[in-house]
């Protein structure tokens, strides 16, 4: 869900948006050796493991843009709710609390002429790994 809003009085917009992220994977895996005794194959528990990972990201966002004259200064906020857990199977379980993130972001713009302009920009951002990289 996005919104945005410009306010040509101010010469300002306002955006502002929230999405879910919803991220389930069941990673089982089942090893089997030959076994020439029995002739079939047997599983190896050793290297069998099921492993279950739940992400959920919520996230909402704000960010709010100015224009006065040749500058343009835009700043936001991203705020994110993270509820992750591992159930392995062959392991204890790692259950975390949600926690909460903040992602400030920061530009400034100049414009010297309708072609050129020169901005700084500030974003924080997060990587997470998905169930195949764990």
């Amino acid at each position: 869900f996005d919104y945005d809003k410009t306010f040509t009085f101010l010469n300002t917009r306002l955006e502002t948006g929230f999405k879910i992220n919803l991220n389930n994977a069941d990673e089982n895996q089942l090893a089997q050796r030959f076994d020439y005794d029995v002739d079939d194959y047997v599983v190896n528990d050793a290297l069998t493991n099921t492993f279950l990972f739940k992400q959920n990201v919520y996230a909402s966002y704000v960010t709010a843009r100015f224009r006065i004259k040749k500058w343009s200064i835009r700043a936001g906020t991203r705020a994110e709710l993270t509820d992750i857990s591992f159930i392995q199977e062959n392991m204890p379980n790692a259950d975390f609390k949600p926690y909460m993130s903040f992602f400030p972001s920061l530009a400034v713009t100049r414009s010297f002429s309708k072609t050129m302009r020169g901005s700084l920009n500030y974003s924080r951002r997060i990587t997470r790994p998905r169930a195949f990289a764990l």
